[in-house]
């Protein structure tokens, strides 16, 4: 089959956003992907390479980029979609490169960024995150705005909702196939818990993380958590409250389930959310840092 799209991401929400613009239509295309898409859905797209982000033994990570190079040379009038800041995004990165938003990142002011994207910028010589003159469009939801004005004149915004309302049934039974969502109909959750990856990002300890959110638990009587895709703590371990799997876009469990109140901290899921949201702020962090 011929490739019309190679897809460069590592988001499970970046996946989900593609496979709605592309009408849960995905035959075609061939993702790059790495950790942070979980294997349970790596095994469902029908044509991908997974390269491995702590794979640090040089020969295999000069194998991997060797493959890329392929990839790129081989589909070379395909186009080219998906995320700029990747560790192997600057090998795709080409005139017409189209970019897929990947969370709050991409309406931050340019002079936000972190330090280690500021390198990657050096080490790559192309600007990150939309500024590069090589990308001609970008893909980002409606929920916030744009801050910088350089980039305003790329975007194209998209309505998350009204995409999914708009596909076909058999449409939204493939992208419930491709996340394993398997909830029965009507499902209803009364509060919501979404967690974030606050130990793995170095924010906080693991213990520090786990008292938090056990704590918050408890005090606002949550029904259900929704675990941040790239989190490793198992929560089944210091409760019985039910867990929906981390990797189940949280914007396809709002099409699907009735939810009355969402409980987080600042999840950059809110942007989409529809349903009463309680933040309850970043300050907490600092609470159970000092315990």
């Amino acid at each position: 089959m011929k490739i019309s799209n190679l897809i460069i991401v590592d988001s499970v929400y970046s996946i989900y956003l593609y496979s709605l613009i592309r009408k849960a239509n995905i035959t075609d295309c061939l993702f790059i992907v790495s950790d942070g898409i979980p294997k349970v859905i790596r095994d469902k797209i029908p044509n991908i390479y997974y390269i491995p982000s702590k794979n640090k033994k040089y020969l295999r990570r000069l194998f991997s980029s060797l493959a890329l190079i392929k990839f790129r040379l081989k589909h070379k009038k395909a186009t080219f979609i998906g995320h700029d800041h990747l560790f192997y995004s600057y090998i795709f990165l080409k005139n017409g490169f189209i970019l897929l938003e990947d969370g709050s990142v991409n309406f931050k002011k340019y002079n936000s960024i972190s330090l280690s994207n500021k390198v990657k910028e050096l080490l790559i010589g192309s600007k990150l995150f939309g500024f590069s003159n090589k990308i001609k469009k970008i893909y980002l939801t409606d929920g916030a705005p744009i801050l910088e004005d350089k980039i305003k004149k790329k975007v194209e915004l998209i309505n998350i909702k009204n995409m999914f309302d708009d596909l076909s049934d058999e449409g939204k039974e493939r992208i419930k196939k491709l996340f394993s969502f398997s909830c029965g109909n009507n499902l209803i959750i009364d509060r919501l818990l979404i967690t974030q990856p606050f130990s793995e990002d170095g924010r906080m300890t693991e213990n520090e993380k786990v008292a938090m959110y056990i704590d918050i638990m408890k005090t606002y009587s949550i029904s259900a958590i929704k675990p941040h895709p790239r989190e490793l703590t198992d929560y089944s371990k210091y409760t019985s409250i039910s867990i929906i799997p981390s990797h189940i876009p949280f914007q396809l469990i709002q099409e699907l389930v009735s939810i009355s109140e969402i409980i987080s901290l600042s999840s950059t899921a809110n942007n989409s959310i529809e349903c009463k949201v309680r933040a309850l702020g970043d300050s907490i962090i600092e609470c159970y840092k000092r315990k």
